[in-house]
């Protein structure tokens, strides 16, 4: 039994905010070799959060915008999900680190999309300003994509 002045240890703690990020940034099997996960409870554990997360947390916000009560829950359902959380990873880390993840790579995606839409749309009004004496006059408003903002 704990005391009020017992620490509890974890066989993986915490990594410093340095070795977070680096994290972040790191190869599956580089993460996986950090979580002590072979690749296949690794895939396992990703499968799990990704499904979670989409239904759970949205999907279009960085981690930082999330709703913190919708992060609780969703912390909450892990710990429930995946018991060895509780005991084997300080603060259940490795579902923020793979969040953090999946919510940058999806809004990279989202952003990488706009910018070949607009791309696109810029070239497709080259080309018709080039072929045409009236160019802009033929373009309308539903021609452009939506706006997006570059906010971070």
């Amino acid at each position: 039994m704990m005391t009020a002045t017992a620490t509890r240890t974890f066989s993986i703690p915490r990594p410093s905010e340095t070795e977070f990020r680096r994290l972040h940034n790191s190869r599956h099997g580089e993460i996986a070799q950090a979580l002590d996960m072979d690749d296949e409870d690794f895939t396992v554990f990703k499968r799990q959060v990704r499904e979670k997360m989409y239904a759970s947390l949205d999907p279009s916000k960085k981690f930082d915008e999330q709703d913190p009560s919708a992060w609780r829950r969703f912390v909450q359902w892990a710990y429930e999900t995946m018991p060895s959380l509780i005991s084997k990873y300080e603060d259940a880390w490795p579902v923020e680190l793979y969040v953090k993840i999946s919510l940058s790579k999806r809004i990279a995606h989202e952003r990488f999309r706009f910018r070949k839409a607009v791309a696109k749309y810029k070239q497709t009004m080259t080309m018709r300003s080039s072929s045409s004496a009236q160019g802009e006059a033929e373009m309308s408003s539903t021609d452009l994509p939506p706006p997006y903002d570059e906010i971070d």
